[in-house]
Protein backbone atom coordinates (compact mmCIF):
# COMPACT_ATOMS: atom_id res chain seq x y z
CA UNK A 1 0.00 0.00 0.00
CA UNK A 2 1.17 3.20 -0.68
CA UNK A 3 2.64 5.61 2.21
CA UNK A 4 1.86 8.97 3.82
CA UNK A 5 4.21 11.37 1.90
CA UNK A 6 2.41 14.19 0.74
CA UNK A 7 -0.75 13.88 3.55
CA UNK A 8 0.58 16.36 6.02
CA UNK A 9 -2.07 19.07 4.22
CA UNK A 10 -4.79 17.22 4.17
CA UNK A 11 -4.86 15.61 7.52
CA UNK A 12 -4.85 19.10 8.59
CA UNK A 13 -7.84 20.72 7.05
CA UNK A 14 -9.70 17.56 5.56
CA UNK A 15 -12.65 16.22 8.16
CA UNK A 16 -12.11 12.92 8.81
CA UNK A 17 -14.75 10.95 6.15
CA UNK A 18 -12.36 13.00 3.20
CA UNK A 19 -9.20 11.77 4.70
CA UNK A 20 -10.31 8.52 4.45
CA UNK A 21 -11.96 8.61 1.04
CA UNK A 22 -9.04 10.23 -0.39
CA UNK A 23 -6.62 7.51 1.35
CA UNK A 24 -8.59 4.70 -0.06
CA UNK A 25 -8.94 6.23 -3.66
CA UNK A 26 -5.32 6.18 -4.19
CA UNK A 27 -5.11 2.35 -2.81
CA UNK A 28 -7.65 0.81 -4.98
CA UNK A 29 -10.15 1.44 -1.93
CA UNK A 30 -8.16 -0.40 0.62
CA UNK A 31 -6.64 1.05 3.72
CA UNK A 32 -4.36 0.04 7.00
CA UNK A 33 -4.73 0.15 10.37
CA UNK A 34 -1.75 2.23 10.81
CA UNK A 35 -2.62 4.90 8.04
CA UNK A 36 -6.17 5.10 9.93
CA UNK A 37 -4.05 6.16 12.75
CA UNK A 38 -1.88 8.46 10.91
CA UNK A 39 -4.80 10.10 9.55
CA UNK A 40 -6.52 10.53 12.67
CA UNK A 41 -8.83 7.73 12.97
CA UNK A 42 -8.22 6.63 17.10
CA UNK A 43 -9.10 2.89 18.02
CA UNK A 44 -13.13 3.63 18.73
CA UNK A 45 -13.55 5.40 15.30
CA UNK A 46 -12.38 2.49 13.47
CA UNK A 47 -14.17 0.31 15.71
CA UNK A 48 -17.62 2.27 14.84
CA UNK A 49 -17.62 2.28 11.26
CA UNK A 50 -16.45 -1.22 11.20
CA UNK A 51 -19.95 -2.09 12.76
CA UNK A 52 -22.02 -0.17 10.39
CA UNK A 53 -19.92 -1.33 7.71
CA UNK A 54 -18.11 1.61 6.02
CA UNK A 55 -15.03 -0.19 7.02
CA UNK A 56 -14.44 -4.20 6.08
CA UNK A 57 -12.17 -6.17 7.30
CA UNK A 58 -10.04 -8.29 4.75
CA UNK A 59 -7.63 -9.16 6.80
CA UNK A 60 -6.20 -8.39 10.53
CA UNK A 61 -5.75 -4.50 10.22
CA UNK A 62 -6.49 -4.36 6.31
CA UNK A 63 -9.61 -3.09 5.43
CA UNK A 64 -11.85 -2.06 2.21
CA UNK A 65 -13.65 0.94 2.42
CA UNK A 66 -17.40 1.00 2.46
CA UNK A 67 -17.39 -2.60 0.10
CA UNK A 68 -16.10 -6.05 -0.35
CA UNK A 69 -15.59 -5.69 -3.55
CA UNK A 70 -12.20 -4.73 -4.45
CA UNK A 71 -11.20 -2.61 -7.66
CA UNK A 72 -8.65 -4.13 -9.87
CA UNK A 73 -5.43 -2.46 -9.81
CA UNK A 74 -4.76 -0.06 -12.67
Amino acid sequence: MAGLRGWAHVVATAPPERRLADLADCQHGVVNRRQLGAIGFSPTMVRDRLQRGSLVRLHRGVYAVGHRRLRPQD
